[in-house]
């Protein structure tokens, strides 16, 4: 729905508005420095131009570290804020996605903060996270696709095209979304697709911006800090970029996947109850359900796309069982706050078509009080979002790098390797450290840990992260010193000072877990040597 001169200056400024009022919470409440896990593999990769787990982020990794360059704070923190800048551009789009549905300025920007102060999204936006920069990139595109079905500009429709490439360079997880938007730009407008070959021309852009997958390889090959799974080969790249490792995760595509989205349908429904509130849920759930019937007796088209861009990243959300998947909502939170307003303002006009001027008051206060509702949700997601004292991770790896000798070496997996490789190769503290995580002794073809520090110890000092099942196992071979003030964080670390028995190689141990990763989300892969 094209704005009148009137309408685009209030869509402007509720655009600002939902931009300027988010970033100024997150600011508040963004995490200061390193984190554990993917936070800090994240905080790592784009001051040192790295390689992240599949499906490797070329596209955040480059934006990141030009975002580094600009901002202020230490690295982590930068890349914290990249990751709430673009959670604030999110909001943003929601106001003009809403606008474009035909929603008023107060619905508009009352579902947009809602959204922005959700909590899987404010959580999101607290750390560095990739899923805030496909969060706004898919904002990006749905504003693309509408303006491309009002006016036909081809300038539009390559943006676009370029842009998905682009995205699919961020999350893979914009497959489930670009089918949506190609239903889109072919229904509405068909002839113009066909004329001066332009579809062609959009395949090409698409393909341009899918070329950034070229920065993994082409990275690699300098022999960054952290390159995971070193994709020079095209057996690597497909790793990474295929999410090989991820693949029996991946269950859309069965009936057992199909049986999985509807058993945790409860859970789900349950997250809803917790990022918008339980009488939120409902109720933002309803108009967003209103605002889709409403848009399908206006435009059949746009509705039944912005249905298909909604429903498969749901599906496809609710099928993936790894980790904390809070933030593979985020897609459809935004298509389905900007529903959710083009409801509201249905219900606003029910009612200003109502006989008598105290309806249209009545009209008015909702729409002004509509406001309310993301103002209790900051008030009462706060206490759980707030990460602004959170120094766990900076507390962690500065202690534990202090306390190493000269030239040890640091056996460790994946929640704790990321933070001391961002100390060690960030900050550049103990360089003299090497650092392996328990996917490099997978990629290195070592079924034993055991084995890889029998390797190392005694010509190298030598100290162990295990996770809590390996202590027993590695404790049978080697003599292990806890070091106490490190138990603090949730974690036992030891040092190795003398072994039991030597260890022997074709001797499995009993209680050996080391001989694949224990949870996907663990593999990556540090400096090669």
């Amino acid at each position: 729905m094209a704005l009148d001169p009137l309408a685009a200056r209030q869509t402007r400024l509720a655009a600002w508005l939902a931009f300027l009022i988010p970033l100024a919470v997150y600011l508040r409440t963004l995490m200061p420095t390193v984190g554990f896990w993917d936070t800090a593999e994240f905080q790592t990769i784009g001051p040192v131009l790295g390689t992240a787990h599949p499906t490797g982020y070329p596209l955040y990794s480059l934006l990141g570290k030009l975002f580094t360059l600009v901002s202020w704070g230490s690295p982590a923190y930068r890349m914290n804020l990249f990751s709430a800048v673009c959670a604030a551009l999110a909001a943003l789009g929601v106001v003009v996605l809403a606008r474009r549905l035909g929603a008023g300025v107060m619905p508009s920007l009352a579902a947009a903060l809602a959204f922005a102060f959700s909590l899987n999204l404010w959580r999101t936006a607290n750390h560095a996270d990739p899923h805030t920069l496909h969060v706004a990139l898919v904002a990006g595109l749905w504003i693309l696709a509408l303006r491309w079905g009002e006016t036909g500009d081809r300038r539009t429709l390559y943006a676009l095209a370029m842009g998905v490439g682009l995205a699919l360079g961020n999350h893979m997880l914009m497959v489930m979304e670009a089918p949506a938007l190609a239903l889109y730009v072919l229904w509405s407008r068909p002839r113009d697709l066909r004329e001066g070959g332009a579809f062609w021309k959009a395949a090409a852009c698409g393909l341009l911006g899918l070329g950034v997958y070229a920065y993994l390889p082409l990275r690699a090959m300098m022999h960054p800090a952290l390159s995971y799974a070193h994709p020079t080969t095209w057996a690597r790249f497909r790793y990474v970029v295929f999410a090989e490792q991820f693949r029996s995760d991946m269950g859309f595509l069965s009936i057992g996947g199909l049986l999985t989205a509807i058993a945790r349908l409860p859970w789900v429904m349950s997250q809803y109850s917790e990022w918008f509130g339980v009488p939120g849920r409902i109720v933002f759930l309803a108009l967003a359900l209103g605002g889709w019937t409403w848009t399908l007796s206006r435009d059949r088209k746009l509705a039944v796309s912005l249905a298909v861009g909604t429903l498969l990243p749901f599906y496809a959300a609710s099928t993936y069982v790894n980790a904390d998947l809070s933030r593979y909502f985020l897609v459809p939170n935004l298509l389905l706050a900007a529903l959710a307003a083009a409801g509201a303002e249905n219900l606003l006009e029910l009612l200003r078509e109502r006989p008598g001027a105290p309806w249209r008051v009545v009209a008015t206060g909702l729409a002004a009080g509509s406001l309310l509702y993301p103002s209790w949700l900051v008030r009462h997601h706060w206490p759980a979002a707030d990460q602004h004292e959170w120094r766990d991770g900076e507390r962690f790896e500065r202690a534990m790098l202090a306390d190493l000798k000269p030239r040890a070496v640091v056996f460790s997996w994946w929640s704790y390797s990321t933070s001391l490789w961002y100390g060690r190769y960030v900050e550049g503290r103990r360089p003299d450290v090497t650092i392996v995580d328990e996917s490099d002794l997978v990629e290195q073809g070592v079924s034993e840990a055991a084995e890889a520090i029998a390797a190392a110890y005694p010509q190298r000092p030598v100290y162990l992260i295990p996770q809590p099942d390996q202590v027993a196992s590695l404790g049978m071979q080697f003599r292990l010193k806890p070091l106490p003030y490190l138990i603090q964080f949730g974690q036992g670390v030891y040092e190795v000072v003398g072994r039991y028995q030597p260890f022997m190689p074709h001797q499995k141990s009993p209680q050996s877990s080391t001989s694949a990763p224990k949870r996907v989300e663990m593999m990556t892969t540090g400096p090669r040597r």
